[in-house]
């Protein structure tokens, strides 16, 4: 897992007035919670989350420094939840979570189709529908993405959680039977909608023929 660094604030005000401060001052409201430090109002630097949100994607390992009694505190933390503005890229708050290196966490990572399915070679298409699973290792294992290999995924077959392989010491915690993948024939897809449209559009014939003969009854 990627690790950075950060040097925050603590913040005793809260309301409008005081996230207004902030925003002038280039800096983002949010809180630090854990069992060593309980929960704690903090301010952090906007260029410094969003170098790290750039760089690593939110799953970074971020040794945080709080001035705490007149000392400066060291923890480790991971980015629990980000809040954005509903429709700018604005982040309005952080909630990050104090971690321990020798405690397992459950987080989540992304899923990263590789290799060339086999039924791609007959005309089939891979489609995803899964993008990440939940996992639990400890801090330092954390994977940026998990690898799925799909080389052997042919045409009307579907790829589960379970048949991925997960590096040593992290434990993939959703359902192993969801499905991670599957390739399909656009095309016998197609056909078999023209033939549903065609039997229905025979059958509204029919019945209009019927109706027609009951009339000249």
């Amino acid at each position: 897992m990627a690790s950075a660094s950060m040097k925050v604030e603590q913040r005793d005000d809260r309301g409008r007035s005081a996230r207004n401060r902030l925003k002038v001052e280039g800096k983002i409201p949010a809180v630090v919670y854990g069992r060593k430090i309980g929960s704690v109002a903090i301010a952090v630097e906007g260029r410094v989350l969003e170098s790290i949100l750039s760089n690593f994607g939110g799953k970074a390992l971020i040794e945080m420094e709080i001035p705490r009694n007149g000392e400066t505190a060291k923890y480790h933390t991971i980015i629990k939840e980000l809040q954005r503005h509903p429709y700018k890229q604005e982040i309005l708050h952080v909630d990050f979570q104090q971690i321990s290196l020798e405690e397992e966490l459950e987080t989540t990572t992304a899923l990263h189709l590789v290799g060339d399915a086999a039924g791609a070679e007959k005309g089939g298409v891979v489609e995803q529908l899964l993008w990440e699973v939940e996992i639990s290792c400890l801090p330092t294992n954390i994977p940026e993405y998990l690898e799925v290999d799909i080389s052997s995924l042919d045409v009307g077959e579907t790829l589960h959680v379970a048949q991925i392989n997960p590096p040593e010491g992290v434990k993939i915690l959703t359902d192993p039977d969801t499905v991670v993948a599957s390739c399909y024939l656009e095309k016998a897809e197609t056909e078999a909608e023209e033939e549903a449209g065609e039997e229905e559009t025979a059958g509204g014939e029919a019945r209009e023929t019927a109706a027609e003969a009951g009339e000249t009854e």
